[in-house]
């Protein structure tokens, strides 16, 4: 049986005047929605989530016809993830005190409006003492309106202006960032950022879901956007901007989606693309070709966008509400999960936790917004990197800078070392067995002094920043000595140094924590670094 068909609501909608609930609608982004009684379902088509409303979750038939005509008001006027929220919120807020199952047989106002009233007033108590009263925002909204609207089914217009007059404060964005949650706050930028850029590096993974997996943490890792930000993206959003194949500028056009556009790929964002992050964008593609970007539709093959994320199978929503061109795109809880899932595959253990990191789009989030934030980008533009809608929401990465400028010291980066493993050369060997023109020469600031701390064993010029560089390179031997000490030492100065209100020396974590793990080695006369040879 339908949810509306009550025979008492249905003559209070008559008499009034009221237009009945449309069986399919236009939304606001200028696509079908459609509503079927029947099943009870009302399907939004949501490019980030799977827009499917069960109405029978609220079964007093007044909620019920009131409720869904603030949703249908809502994906018209502002968006159809806007009225997917709105249903989510209200039922949310109608389940405390089992008032769902309570109130399915009340078709009456007279009953409903004390009862309702009665719900408000217990679950904003309940949030109030719980901190976090913002929970009920949309409920509040939805109120109002139906009090503005429909006062005759239940909704007390002077009950609303007190809700009107209420100050409800803003959901705590950022508290994750600003209280540094292990599980979801800001990737530390020393002990696990570099982890993730070594998985990335050395998975090998050929299953289409390691491709999809390895692109994902790459994108997270370099740009710090939404999920949405992601799933949005077509093949042809990564372009030469040079168009000069000899030395092509790779840029990749990101979707915005903060600004209330009609589709996400109304507006975008060209950044350029860094080595590591086009080689996985790269081989996604790659992969992608294998796939077709037809649907058929009533016997007839329809051509459809080509995602940079894509599902196997089209959307069985999109199908139904004609939405073609994005039928192969991820949801958003999609694309989060393939970096959860990268993480579990390549046992990607914190070590600051011991457990498998906890990888998110919003902690990548952070951790880009922090890391643009120490290096002195303006609140505007980090706003706008970031794809955020205003500038008080980028305020909290600016508050954890002296947070971000704190140094190791030596205990703790000996300590760290062998779990973040930075260390890519071979064992320590003694001094005489390395040849004198192929040893790698330190120089001291504090004592002017100069020492061997090494040899190298490439073949041909090195283009990278030697000696410090030494540690991250495979071909380099360190010499059992207790020079290593003085190196991290003075890399730790450096550190020190850099990390003061004009910067954060971010680049030199990898260093230390290789130097430091060297100096283990020494101490302990172990081989527990790698054990290859030059």
């Amino acid at each position: 049986m339908s949810p509306f068909n009550s025979p008492h609501v249905q003559d209070l909608i008559f008499d009034n005047g009221w237009e009945a609930l449309p069986e399919s609608f236009i939304t606001r982004e200028g696509r079908k929605a459609l509503m079927d009684e029947r099943e009870g379902r009302l399907y939004l088509p949501i490019e980030s989530a799977r827009g499917v409303i069960n109405l029978r979750q609220v079964l007093c038939p007044i909620l019920n016809w009131v409720v869904v005509k603030f949703v249908v008001h809502q994906v018209r006027c502002v968006s159809s993830i806007a009225g997917f929220n709105a249903w989510n919120d209200i039922v949310r807020i109608l389940k405390f005190r089992e008032f769902l199952s309570k109130s399915s047989r009340c078709e009456y106002p007279e009953i409903l409006e004390e009862a309702l009233i009665s719900q408000v007033e217990w679950v904003m108590a309940h949030y109030t003492q719980a901190g976090s009263l913002w929970n009920i925002y949309r409920f509040v909204q939805f109120y109002i309106w139906a009090a503005e609207h429909y006062p005759e089914l239940g909704f007390s217009a002077a009950y609303a202006d007190e809700l009107q007059e209420m100050t409800i404060p803003g959901n705590p964005k950022g508290e994750a960032v600003r209280q540094e949650f292990s599980h979801g706050g800001a990737l530390h930028p020393d002990f696990e950022t570099p982890l993730i850029s070594r998985a990335l590096e050395n998975d090998s993974g050929s299953e289409y879901s390691h491709y999809q997996q390895r692109a994902a943490v790459a994108l997270s890792l370099s740009y710090g956007r939404n999920a949405a930000n992601y799933t949005a993206l077509n093949e042809e959003d990564l372009f030469d901007a040079l168009d000069m194949p000899d030395s092509p500028l790779w840029t990749l056009n990101i979707p915005r989606i903060k600004k209330r556009y009609i589709s996400h790929r109304s507006d975008f964002m060209a950044e350029s693309v860094e080595s590591n992050t086009l080689h996985h964008v790269k081989a996604l593609i790659e992969q992608n070709q294998e796939l077709s970007n037809q649907v058929e539709v009533n016997g007839e093959l329809i051509s459809t966008d080509r995602p940079l994320f894509r599902r196997a199978r089209a959307n069985s929503v999109f199908l139904r509400v004609g939405m073609y061109a994005p039928v192969y795109r991820l949801y958003g809880c999609q694309f989060s999960r393939l970096l959860s899932d990268f993480a579990e595959r390549v046992k990607l253990v914190s070590p600051l936790t011991g457990e498998i990191m906890h990888l998110t789009p919003r902690r990548f989030r952070y951790t880009v917004g922090c890391i643009y934030a120490a290096m002195g980008v303006s609140r505007k533009e980090l706003a706008v990197r970031l794809d955020h809608s205003d500038v008080q929401n980028v305020e909290v990465y600016f508050t954890l800078l002296t947070n971000m400028r704190t140094t190791l010291d030596k205990a703790a980066a000996i300590h760290f070392a062998s779990k973040v493993n930075a260390f890519l050369g071979a064992n320590p060997v003694d001094e005489h067995l390395i040849a004198s023109d192929r040893r790698v020469i330190a120089q001291f600031e504090k004592s002017g002094a100069v020492e061997a701390m090494g040899g190298c064993g490439l073949e041909s010029a090195c283009h990278r920043f030697p000696p410090w560089s030494c540690y991250l390179c495979p071909k380099f031997v360190p010499f059992r000595s207790t020079v290593h000490e003085r190196v991290l030492e003075q890399l730790l100065r450096m550190q020190k140094a850099i990390r003061s209100p004009e910067g954060v020396g971010v680049g030199l974590a990898d260093v230390i924590m290789a130097v430091a793990q060297v100096v283990s080695m020494c101490d302990r006369g172990t081989l527990d670094g790698p054990h290859h040879s030059s």
